[in-house]
């Protein structure tokens, strides 16, 4: 009996070693790497191909070695692959395999390229995997259901049409086949990253899903994020859903590309290839916010990707102890992108120090603002070429700094420094400005400042497109002994580095002449005071003031 059993399992261990190697043998043969080839190609409606044969590398567990994997790209591409990974060693569990679905213990990959273009016809160059529901053989041969332990080093997604940005991947890997944890390592848009997530949901991070529960840490050039996402794979496109914080992040506009160049608005790009690719309900919290200099406090913001639509709904933020509420909204027309932007500034209290006032305490005094910008280009400064929308500023009774005079321009604040009541700062009354921009031209609808010494009113605006500014004002200074002044102020010149000088000559135009001969009462503009017809006036202080906050918004 014990000899019948012993054949037994001899005959079964032969058995089972036959069937061995006849697989071992199959996966290396040519007609295995034909097979596989033609069935990812007929699942991706790409052609795949692999520059050898699949070869077996020994050891434990052996290992499948592909060389030279490539996926082609589409007819209108401009490059001639999608995606080519030169080595992939994978050790797969051969029972799922015999039925169609994929199991890997180990995936290795090295130096792999993958290229991302758009068509505004035929639109992303990236394949799909045919549906799931269709019963067709050929979109059910080989599914990935899970990687236990995965490497990949040196990858590289770019955009191939000489776009920003990209992803230098030096690693990412998940390894033991019970760790959720999935750490990537390397560069995006040149700047350093570090990300660690964790699945929640699922015993393996590459375990395919319906729905995955992730939270994860990051590091991204320095700055450190968290949080938890959930998404759902079941519709198309999926959906992401969930929270992330940070406790601070330092951005800027500026663009390396814009060295030596002397313009103000920033050329940054603004791709919207990316808006349908997912649908997203995000909010968010950054507890520090420098922009450009700026600093805000407590940014909490809610970000939804919609049919397309990127929509940032609320965005506040405290700029000192002033409260800010601002919302964007992004899409794609005709190939453009189309932002709007708009915002209120309530009460900021310029006696606080400030960072974008470069350390300078301001005297008392409250600023309001309210803005709506909208515009449609490819980067930031073709949208500002293009834009409509308005700016309303008010100051009631306080002190302005003199730094803010000097970052407008410096012959401003000498031109008007020797008048101030307090070195450092200008005494005002009020202070009210509204600017209207049509199609890149921005006019000056109104602009008023009564520092006690001086009423200025001005005329003019500013050309978004060319970043110029040409703005006349013309004083009316209280003080009899500087008559010789009483001369309109000229600030023209590039935004950046505008220049202000005395304009004896200046002409006025018609709206201006009618808008002084308004406030005065008078014949010519300079004659006399404009004081007391200015504060009863639909533009004085109190007609200001009341017009802002009655505004609708």
């Amino acid at each position: 009996m014990m000899r019948k059993t012993l054949l037994a399992t001899l005959l079964v261990l032969a058995f089972c070693a036959a069937l061995l190697t006849a697989v071992l043998m199959f996966l290396q043969s040519a007609r295995f790497s034909e097979t596989l080839t033609e069935r990812a190609s007929e699942s991706l409606g790409r052609s795949v191909t692999l520059d050898a044969p699949i070869e077996i590398e020994w050891g434990m567990p052996p290992r499948l070695v592909l060389t030279g994997l490539q996926i082609a790209n589409t007819d209108w591409a401009e490059k001639p692959f999608f995606a080519r990974i030169e080595h992939i060693g994978v050790a797969p569990a051969l029972w799922p395999l015999l039925r169609g679905r994929i199991a890997l213990d180990i995936l290795t990959a090295d130096n792999g390229q993958i290229w991302l273009e758009t068509h505004p016809e035929y639109g992303r160059n990236w394949p799909r995997e045919k549906s799931r529901g269709s019963d067709a053989p050929s979109q059910r041969f080989f599914r990935l259901s899970t990687i236990d332990n995965a490497e990949i080093r040196n990858f590289s997604i770019e955009p191939a049409r000489g776009g920003q940005g990209g992803l230098q991947v030096d690693s990412l890997s998940s390894l033991g086949a019970d760790d959720r944890e999935l750490r990537l390592r390397g560069k995006a848009g040149g700047r350093p990253i570090d990300i660690r997530w964790t699945s929640t949901t699922s015993p393996h991070v590459f375990e395919r899903s319906d729905q995955y529960q992730i939270e994860f840490a990051a590091t991204i050039n320095e700055h450190e994020f968290s949080g938890e996402f959930d998404v759902q794979t079941t519709r198309s496109p999926p959906r992401v859903t969930g929270q992330w914080r940070s406790p601070l992040l330092a951005l800027s506009t500026s663009d390396d590309s814009d060295s030596g160049d002397d313009r103000l608005i920033p050329a940054t790009p603004l791709s919207t290839e990316w808006l349908d690719v997912v649908e997203s309900d995000v909010t968010w919290q950054i507890d520090r916010l420098t922009l450009n200099g700026l600093s805000f406090e407590g940014v909490n913001g809610r970000t939804r990707l919609i049919d397309g639509r990127l929509l940032i709904d609320p965005l506040d933020a405290r700029l000192g102890a002033a409260d800010l509420h601002t919302r964007l909204a992004l899409e794609s027309v005709d190939g453009l992108a189309s932002l709007r932007v708009s915002g209120e500034l309530e009460d900021l209290n310029l006696s606080q120090e400030l960072d974008w006032l470069k350390g300078s305490k301001a005297s008392p005094g409250h600023l309001d603002l309210r803005f709506l910008l909208q515009g449609v280009g490819n980067d930031l400064r073709s949208i500002a070429s293009t834009s409509d929308g308005r700016l309303h500023l008010i100051m009631s009774e306080g002190r302005i700094s003199n730094a803010w005079l000097q970052l407008l321009t410096t012959d401003l604040g000498r031109l008007m420094g020797p008048f101030s009541e307090a070195e450092g700062s200008t005494p005002v009354r009020c202070m009210a400005l509204r600017l209207v921009a049509e199609d890149g031209q921005a006019a000056l609808e109104q602009m008023v400042l009564d520092t006690r010494t001086v009423l200025i009113v001005g005329e003019g605006g500013l050309d978004l497109a060319r970043e110029t500014v040409d703005v006349l004002l013309i004083p009316d200074y209280r003080d009899a002994s500087v008559t010789r002044l009483q001369l309109p102020i000229h600030i023209t010149g590039p935004l950046a580095s505008a220049e202000a000088e005395l304009a004896p000559t200046a002409v006025l135009s018609r709206a201006g002449i009618t808008m002084l001969q308004t406030l005065a009462g008078k014949q010519s503009p300079f004659e006399g005071t404009l004081r007391g017809r200015f504060e009863n006036s639909e533009t004085g202080c109190a007609a200001s003031l009341a017009a802002y906050r009655d505004e609708d918004e």
